[in-house]
């Protein structure tokens, strides 16, 4: 089969015929039919993240959607031909206190990682892969959209573990910190299908900004100035009270300006989600966060029942995929589909297309 692969850090990947997966016991073989790509991955392979990948050789490609193609022996609720997204989080099965594990063909998450990554070498940039069922979730059949529509369903995965955890409810408010940026972009239709009455977009590209504010007249756009208290008192214009809840999703902030205006403009109880990278220590005014009885929240990707989750609010018309552009790209113009994800900004989803 034909396979996108990493020979050496910081070296072009080339395309290849490779040998198809091994299926373990309790493996599935998926025919991908859309195959994410993240917006740095191209740091990523060339070394410049740090991040702790698969030994080399490997198959890139963390995320995906495509039809299950043959099951191993131990698997029961995943069959043949079923449509399935991947989820990249891959975890020893042994119940221990804290299970190695990794994401797929992207980094270790662990210390002893790298025996999880040896099991599980390579990722979705392929025909074809072998990922763990627990891995896989059957998606919905929905009239006129293919894998490579559902693929969207990716876009919004890591913010709903966010405000799922923050526990949004139907008639909160909520501000998305990062609301310009590629994860964070789509928490703002994301908030609104889970119930929001109002979303108070937050960022710096106005182009963008603009783009979702026309998504519904609950969404509220406002530009950070990087002044935690002036930024806060536009949340409080919009929410005269505070809002119940805030989200940030920015990537690699170079200050934490933005999440202490979302804190500042929280109301008494309110709660926020962190799942950004900020580059610096986050500072908190201590006081203030105990006398409002302020929640904090780290939240990592997101729960296993995501893409369930995020299927039925598709097919109950709640959330509309349309709203993500999808670019697609053959595995042969994958720089060129590195490149576009590094590019675009807000609403939009890269894909190969095998």
């Amino acid at each position: 089969m034909r396979a996108i692969r990493q020979l050496e850090t910081n070296s072009p990947v080339v395309i290849d015929e490779v040998s198809e997966p091994i299926l373990k016991d309790g493996d599935v073989l998926v025919r991908i039919e859309a195959a994410g790509v993240l917006s740095y991955h191209e740091d990523v392979l060339a070394g410049r993240l740090g991040y702790a990948l698969p030994e080399n050789p490997f198959t890139p490609g963390n995320d995906g959607v495509g039809i299950v193609e043959a099951t191993g022996k131990t698997v029961v609720h995943v069959s043949v031909g079923d449509r399935v997204a991947i989820d990249p989080r891959i975890f020893a099965r042994e119940n221990v206190s804290e299970p190695d594990g990794m994401l797929l063909a992207l980094t270790g998450l662990t210390v002893g990682a790298v025996e999880v990554q040896k099991l599980w070498p390579d990722g979705t940039w392929a025909e074809k892969v072998a990922v763990p069922s627990e891995n896989v979730t059957k998606l919905p059949t929905i009239a006129g959209m293919d894998g490579v529509g559902l693929s969207r369903l990716h876009k919004f995965a890591v913010c709903y573990g966010g405000l799922s955890r923050a526990q949004l409810a139907g008639g909160d408010t909520v501000a998305v910190l990062g609301a310009t940026g590629n994860f964070g972009s789509p928490a703002v239709p994301l908030s609104l299908a889970m119930g929001a009455s109002k979303v108070i977009a937050l960022g710096r590209n106005e182009s963008v900004l603009d783009k979702l504010s026309k998504l519904s007249p609950r969404v509220f756009p406002v530009k950070l100035m990087g002044d935690p208290e002036a930024d806060a008192a536009e949340l409080r214009k919009i929410v005269p009270g505070g809002i119940d809840l805030g989200i940030d999703l920015i990537g690699q902030a170079k200050d934490s300006s933005g999440i202490q205006a979302v804190i500042g403009g929280l109301r008494n109880g309110g709660r926020v989600a962190i799942q950004g990278s900020m580059d610096v220590p986050l500072e908190l005014p201590y006081g203030s966060i105990m006398a409002r009885n302020i929640t904090i929240i780290g939240a990592f990707m997101y729960p296993r029942d995501t893409f369930r989750k995020l299927g039925v609010l598709v097919e109950s018309g709640a959330l509309d995929l349309d709203c993500v552009e999808v670019h697609t790209f053959p595995l042969e113009e994958v720089n060129k589909a590195m490149q576009r994800a590094a590019e675009i900004r807000g609403l939009g989803h890269v894909v190969l297309t095998p």
